[in-house]
C-alpha cells in the first residue's frame, strides 16, 4: 500500500471486494461464539467458578512474589503455561474445542520442562531447547502422553474424521464437514478437565519450584486450593486423578518445600 493511499478506506482501494457481506459474515460468527459461551457458562457454571478461582490463585502468586534472578527461566515457563491456559479456556468457552486442546498441549510441554528443569538444573538449557518431552518425562518417572489419546482428543480424532468423511463420500452420502465454533459437550468437558488438571499441577509444584520466595498469604491458601482442584477431578471420576498421583509421587524430586508451608 503506497503512502498516497494510506488514509483511504479499504473500500475505496478495493471496490470490487464484498466488504458489506464480510461484515455480516463476521457478525454471524460472533453470534455463534456468543451462543456457545452463553450455553457453556450456564451449563458448567460450577466448573467455570473453580477454573476462574484457580487462574486467579496462580496469577496472584506471580504478581506478588519476589523471585531471584536465577529463577528467570522457570518463571518464563510458568508464565507461558498461564497464558496458554487462559487462551485455551477462552477458546473452549467459544466452542473451539480442538484449538483449546492444542493450547493445553503447550501447557503440558511448559509444565514438563518446568519440572524437569528444576529437578535437573545442570541440564536446564538442554531441556528447554529439546523438542521431545518423552525423555524428560521418563527421567522424572511420569508418563502423561495418554492424556491426548482420548476418544475426543482432537489431533487424533481429526484424522479419524477425515477417514470417516472419505468413506461417506465413497458411499455417495451427503457429506457435511463441521467447522468453526461448535456446541460439543463431550469435547468441551475433555478440555475443561485437562485444564483443571494443569491448574492443580501448577499450584501443587509452585512452593517447590520457588522455595522461600512466595508470599505468606498465598501459602496459607495452598492446601485448600490444591484440594479444591483435586476434588473436582475426583468428583468427575476422571482418569486424570491417576495422572495427578504421578505428579504427587515425584514432588520430592522437584525440591524441598518452603519452610513456610505447614505440614498436614
Amino acid at each position: 500500500m503506497s503512502n498516497n493511499n494510506i488514509n483511504k478506506y479499504l473500500e475505496e482501494l478495493y471496490p470490487n471486494l464484498s466488504w458489506d457481506k464480510s461484515y455480516v459474515g463476521i457478525r454471524r460468527i460472533i453470534y455463534t461464539e456468543n451462543k456457545c459461551s452463553q450455553y457453556f457458562l450456564s451449563k458448567y457454571s460450577n466448573y467455570i467458578k473453580i477454573w476462574e478461582y484457580g487462574y486467579y490463585y496462580l496469577t496472584l502468586m506471580l504478581q506478588n512474589s519476589k523471585f531471584h534472578k536465577s529463577y528467570a527461566p522457570l518463571i518464563a515457563l510458568y508464565s507461558e503455561s498461564l497464558t496458554s491456559l487462559r487462551c485455551s479456556f477462552q477458546d473452549n468457552l467459544n466452542g473451539y474445542h480442538p484449538e483449546a486442546i492444542s493450547l493445553l498441549r503447550r501447557v503440558h510441554e511448559c509444565c514438563t520442562k518446568l519440572i524437569a528443569s528444576k529437578t535437573f538444573p545442570k541440564k536446564i538449557w538442554d531441556i528447554v531447547q529439546s523438542s521431545s518431552l518423552q525423555k524428560a518425562e521418563s527421567n522424572l518417572g511420569i508418563n502423561l502422553k495418554w492424556l491426548y489419546r482420548l476418544e475426543s482428543s482432537f489431533l487424533h480424532s481429526n484424522k479419524l474424521k477425515i477417514i470417516i468423511k472419505g468413506i461417506e463420500s465413497q458411499k455417495e452420502k451427503v457429506v457435511s464437514i463441521p467447522y468453526g465454533s461448535q456446541l460439543n459437550d463431550k469435547e468441551y468437558l475433555v478440555a475443561a478437565n485437562i485444564s483443571i488438571f494443569w491448574i492443580y499441577v501448577l499450584a501443587l509444584i509452585a512452593p517447590r519450584l520457588f522455595p522461600d520466595q512466595l508470599p505468606d498469604f498465598w501459602l496459607v491458601k495452598h492446601n485448600d486450593s490444591c484440594k479444591l482442584f483435586k476434588d473436582y477431578l475426583n468428583n468427575t471420576k476422571s482418569k486424570l486423578v491417576g495422572a495427578a498421583e504421578q505428579i504427587k509421587n515425584i514432588l520430592r524430586k522437584i525440591g524441598p518445600e518452603s519452610y513456610k508451608i505447614k505440614k498436614n
